[in-house]
């Protein structure tokens, strides 16, 4: 498949995420995560200048580390982030089963909770034939993880809303309380992301053959190295 009909279905399904109303950590771009990050090789901070946004892709990097360390300002409070949440991108890739399109959803969040740089997707199955959304899957561990139907989803302006519990970011298809995975309620004053910025990962995405860490987390990779990229 192109990737003008790729943009075309992702930009026709891209859902919208409702944020709790006393979230703290919202979304940024890849580009502005960089741009803040310092470079470091095992415990050894790298005086380096970065003079583009480019991640390297060779093994080489694979033991360079980017840690974010600005006090990111989207977010801080509800107003700022409502004028500049337009700007933010929404990530995806794309592949296909024998009678399916996928496309998974990819947000970027630069602090969740104490970590940083922490990567939520969801991904939406459409039909090849009709180009319908059939259904959506959640992911989490081996209880929370599922494939919800179409018809079980809240829809809004013909776009599936996702709720994204506080803090943590867990994506779920309803606002109910579950309190292990620190959700609470939504009530009142929802904060909304929804946007046109769509921006396609493929085998070109220089960021996604980065090999070394990225954040805080030892073991925090870039999609290309989660198990559930395909």
């Amino acid at each position: 498949m192109g990737k003008k009909k790729m943009k075309r279905l992702a930009e026709l399904y891209a859902p919208i995420i409702c944020f709790h109303s006393k979230e703290k950590y919202f979304p940024c771009s890849i580009e502005y995560f960089i741009k803040y990050c310092s470079i470091w090789n095992g415990k050894k901070e790298l005086q380096v200048r970065k003079r583009c946004l480019k991640l390297p892709s060779d093994e080489k990097y694979k033991n360079i580390s980017l840690k974010f360390n600005k006090k990111y300002k989207y977010g801080q409070t509800n107003e700022i982030y409502q004028n500049e949440i337009k700007n933010i991108p929404y990530y995806f890739y794309f592949y296909e089963t024998k009678k399916s399109y996928r496309i998974v959803y990819i947000f970027i969040f630069p602090y969740n909770g104490s970590k940083t740089f922490n990567i939520k997707h969801v991904t939406f199955d459409i039909d090849k034939i009709t180009e319908k959304l059939q259904k959506v899957h959640f992911p989490g561990n081996i209880f929370t993880r599922k494939w919800v139907n179409v018809k079980d989803l809240r829809i809004t302006r013909n776009k599936v809303i996702i709720y994204s519990s506080k803090f943590c970011h867990r994506l779920q298809k309803n606002d109910k309380n579950i309190s292990l995975f620190c959700w609470e309620n939504i009530k009142n004053n929802k904060i909304y992301w929804n946007t046109s910025n769509i921006i396609l990962i493929d085998k070109d995405t220089h960021w996604n053959k980065f090999p070394g860490r990225i954040g805080n987390d030892k073991n925090n990779k870039i999609p290309l190295y989660k198990s559930w990229y395909k």
